[in-house]
């Protein structure tokens, strides 16, 4: 780990550093680290990497917790990792019944001139979706469930 990594966990990442380490590492890890940082602390059994990365840290021979780096961004990290793999449900009256769609998502709808309405989902415009923008990841551009 080099000096750089380790200074500036001490000082605690900013989103969008954490959301770089979380999309170097395999989608198994991103889904075991969004476990853990929904949990106050976790069995350590597959969070070697998590630990050697500082996004998580041993609390105990055989748990781990989030890191001191991570906890300013906690729960910003968290609404990522639900947004890139989490599904919500919604009723569809068409359908009369409950359909999925990617979790946080509203359906905004839009009326084309010549009457024909047509919409689609959409993630809050904030720092979370410009993420899953940057790194190619927002399930909302071409959502089909």
């Amino acid at each position: 780990m080099s000096a750089f990594y380790k200074k500036r966990a001490a000082a605690g990442l900013n989103l969008a550093e954490a959301v770089e380490i979380v999309e170097g590492l395999p989608v198994e890890d991103q889904r075991i680290l969004l476990d853990a940082l929904r949990k106050k602390s976790r069995p350590a059994k597959g969070t070697e990497t998590l630990v050697k990365c500082g996004l998580l840290s041993a609390s105990g021979a055989a748990s781990v917790c989030p890191s001191d780096g991570v906890l300013g961004c906690q729960r910003r990290l968290v609404t990522y990792l639900k947004r890139k793999f989490e599904d919500d449900e919604y009723f569809d009256p068409d359908l009369g019944e409950m359909v999925p769609c990617p979790y946080g998502a509203e359906y905004v709808a839009a009326i084309v001139v010549g009457g024909e309405a047509g919409g689609g989902w959409a993630f809050p415009d904030d720092d979370v979706t410009a993420l899953l923008d940057r790194f190619g990841v927002n399930r909302c551009r071409g959502w089909k469930p």
